[in-house]
């Protein structure tokens, strides 16, 4: 593997909800865990890359310890100018190799995205050594990797491409040709069969990743996916175990027969997530383990939902369940209205109750509406908080944006993408807006900020109130 590569080369950083320490908390109460509040905890990235994941965390828990460690100088260079830019006091960041690194644990929450299926087997060994090492009695890891039997057709198209560019040395001369070939396979064939439709379908994937994650990625010279009893297998050997997955719905039986779900249902909960992988060909997992002497609740049951808060994003992520009755589809149609009217903030689970009580009582009682709640959940309908979004309803009089955002549109200029308070990733379209964040500092009220852009008060209202709906304020 070629150490330097991802100094030449950089792998595109971005923020990935599902690592986000908070979600992570959440789940790890929720399947009977007792982790770390995230306002004060200790978090290791391995291959955190530019700090774009780990560095808006820290930003939003100065209570916490942030310590981010990747292999390549360049990336972390990065993160440390991007650490300065937020002002940030709890988070460092060293480029080490994670196989003879000294760690500075216990961490309550270890974050290995991106990074096992990519490094040999002796690495991997390391990793999940360092893990065992490192982790606290109740912390979790979220460990990401590629998965069969989704990615042997993945597969087909690495070793096609790792094939044609074989004996050029150079990273872009193979990017050229590899991009080149792809373009003319996904027009070569004329089929419209199933088969041919999938092919084509892995050949524009391909062709869509940026140069870093093509290279990465598909032109790798480690690139190894595992089916889930292997990866379970390799934890458990490391003294750790499977506690879920990051992607709660991915655990769930939603669009499947009613033959299948009752098949499945009655497996062993680790058994379930294998024939789970074989009946979707899933090819990506995000598994978060914990220790081995720990005792997790593998089967939560829909009356928890009560402690909690769950959010919807404004794009809904599932589908209302079609095999559900009438009723019960009604009953989560309102919920999900409810948790839309309250997006980007999250919803105390008790209070969306008391008003789906208002609607549909006394045809569903307060555990039959849990109950479909709880299927909402698990069909990826709306997301589980174990704590309320710390998120505003009204923009303040002097606002103040995320400090993150404003960092990142100093740090690269012409820079159109930045990361939200709920840790999405967003593409500013409107120069104006571009203009208009990083004046949001909170030394300037609202006469000022319309004067510095030359707008009028309606319209700088209207932009304002969309940065708060998309999680740019904090409360």
């Amino acid at each position: 593997m070629d150490q330097d590569s991802y100094d030449r080369l950089p792998y595109p950083g971005n923020p990935y909800p599902d690592t986000h320490i908070a979600h992570l908390h959440s789940l790890g109460c929720w399947f009977g865990l007792r982790p770390a509040p995230p306002e004060q905890c200790r978090v290791l990235e391995l291959g955190c890359g530019d700090g774009a994941n780990l560095a808006p965390m820290a930003a939003q828990y100065p209570g916490s310890q942030f310590t981010g460690l990747d292999l390549a100088r360049q990336p972390i260079a990065r993160a440390e100018a991007l650490g300065r830019q937020i002002g940030l006091q709890n988070a460092a960041w060293l480029a080490a190799d994670l196989c003879d690194w000294q760690h500075q644990g216990p961490y309550d929450y270890i974050i290995v995205h991106g990074l096992y299926s990519w490094v040999p087997a002796a690495v991997r060994q390391a990793l999940l050594q360092l893990l065992e090492r490192a982790l606290a009695p109740q912390g979790i890891a979220f460990v990401s990797y590629n998965c069969y039997p989704g990615c042997h057709r993945r597969a087909q198209v690495r070793e096609l491409l790792r094939y044609h560019v074989e004996g050029l040395d150079s990273e872009q001369a193979r990017l050229s040709e590899a991009r080149a070939l792809l373009q003319l396979l996904i027009g070569a064939r004329a089929e419209t069969d199933v088969a041919a439709q999938a092919w084509r379908r892995e050949l524009e994937r391909a062709a869509r990743s940026s140069d870093g994650a093509l290279f990465h990625d598909d032109l790798a010279e480690v690139n190894q996916p595992f089916y889930f009893h292997e990866f379970l297998a390799q934890a458990e050997g490391a003294g750790l175990q499977f506690l879920a997955e990051a992607e709660l719905p991915a655990m769930g039986l939603h669009g499947l027969s009613i033959e299948a779900r009752t098949a499945l249902g009655q497996l062993d909960p680790l058994a379930r997530e294998q024939y789970l992988d074989f009946v979707r060909e899933r090819r990506f997992r995000q598994s978060l383990l914990c220790r081995q002497d720990l005792t997790p609740n593998r089967q939560p049951a829909a009356g928890q939902l009560a402690a909690y808060h769950l959010s919807a994003d404004l794009k809904l992520q599932g589908e209302l369940d079609a095999t559900a009755p009438h009723s019960q589809q009604t009953v989560m149609r309102d919920a999900l209205q409810a948790l839309q009217a309250a997006a980007p903030r999250s919803l105390p689970v008790p209070a969306l109750l008391a008003s789906l009580m208002q609607l549909h009582a006394p045809a569903h009682h307060e555990a039959g509406l849990l109950a479909i709640l709880y299927a909402g959940l698990m069909s990826g309908l709306a997301r589980l908080h174990a704590q309320a979004l710390a998120l505003p309803e009204q923009v303040g009089a002097r606002p103040v944006a995320s400090a993150v955002a404003r960092a990142q549109l100093r740090l690269e200029p012409g820079c159109d993408t930045i990361t939200t308070l709920r840790h999405d990733m967003l593409r500013l379209d409107e120069p104006i807006v571009r203009e208009l964040l990083p004046l949001l500092d909170g030394s300037r009220d609202r006469a000022a900020l319309a004067a510095a852009l030359g707008l009028d008060a309606a319209t700088l209202d209207a932009h304002l109130r969309k940065l708060n709906d998309l999680a740019l304020f904090s409360a």
